[in-house]
């Protein structure tokens, strides 16, 4: 019974340092966000209508992950044979254990070359990250709706960030003009929110759009045009 007593807490004490030990090994594989002479963007793109546009610095260079990784996002990647994947961002996509659950619809990984965005021929762990680089991420088919270009991404960006809980922006004439603006690069504005819990823009316009309208000729064209450009109206 002697020897059980003192055995106990010998074996409780190497439990606890090796508990300890896979904790710290756990948090030495996630890069937090670093502050270095280079910086670059990172632009993710949820859905046609969600974009963040993150901005990092870094010491050069960086692989594409690891500039995934310093936006502070919450990244779920699995590696495989071939390379690292990037299964979900915010929530968005799939699990680690199966990765490729969308089928089709992946996390598709490019850069901007300063006029197009343009696909990586290898995975991100792979990629070479040097300052000034504009990297894309986009969740959709390969063919799917692209990246807007990145000073339209920010205007985008800023955009959706202003938008209050019923949808507007504060008043008719900003919400008509944003309308405009989102129908400028084909996106819905019944999708436009900046919250799943807000109203749409579209919401808004329902409400507020017969008043706006009939102040004058310019209102009404202004606001049929926003509704026809943002697929608000068949």
């Amino acid at each position: 019974m002697k020897k059980i007593i003192v055995l106990l807490p010998i074996a409780f004490g190497v439990a606890i340092a090796a508990f300890s030990m896979s904790l710290l090994q756990a948090d030495a594989k996630v890069a937090a966000p670093q502050v270095g002479p280079d910086s670059a963007q990172v632009i993710v793109q949820y859905t046609p209508g969600d974009i963040d546009v993150k901005p990092i610095s870094f010491t050069a260079p960086i692989s594409g992950v690891v500039a995934l990784e310093y936006t502070g996002l919450d990244i779920v990647t699995k590696d495989y044979a071939w390379g690292i994947a990037v299964c979900s961002i915010e929530g968005v996509g799939c699990p680690a254990d199966n990765c490729f659950c969308g089928g089709s619809t992946f996390w598709n990984y490019s850069y901007w070359d300063g006029t197009s965005w343009q696909a990586y021929a290898v995975g991100p762990a792979e990629t070479e990250i040097n300052d000034g680089a504009i990297e894309g991420w986009r969740r959709g088919e390969w063919s799917g709706d692209p990246i807007p270009p990145p000073a339209v991404a920010h205007a985008l960006d800023w955009l959706l960030d202003q938008q209050l809980a019923d949808g507007g922006y504060g008043n008719d004439s900003g919400s008509v003009e944003s309308t405009l603006s989102i129908g400028a690069v084909g996106l819905d504005a019944a999708n436009w929110r900046k919250q799943h819990d807000f109203h749409s823009l579209m919401g808004y316009l329902l409400i507020n759009g017969d008043d706006y309208s009939r102040k004058g000729a310019a209102e009404a064209g202004k606001l049929a045009s926003g509704l026809v450009s943002s697929n608000g109206c068949s």
